[in-house]
């Protein structure tokens, strides 16, 4: 058995399907989560969070 992850990619960035630069954003913190890298998870999600189209929209 596993130990959970010591975090847990963010819920509320969730990349818009209409900005290709949050997509391509979203997958790279997928990839990041999927190999243990919480600054990666942190750079991707302000990315999606900083742009006109990412979270900022869904707040």
């Amino acid at each position: 058995m596993t130990s959970p992850p010591e975090y847990a990619p963010p819920a509320d960035a969730a990349p818009p399907p209409s900005c290709e630069l949050c997509r391509a954003a979203g997958r790279a913190r997928a990839r990041a989560h999927m190999a243990g890298s919480p600054e990666g998870v942190a750079e991707a999600t302000e990315v999606i969070r900083s742009h006109p189209h990412g979270a900022g929209d869904q707040r």
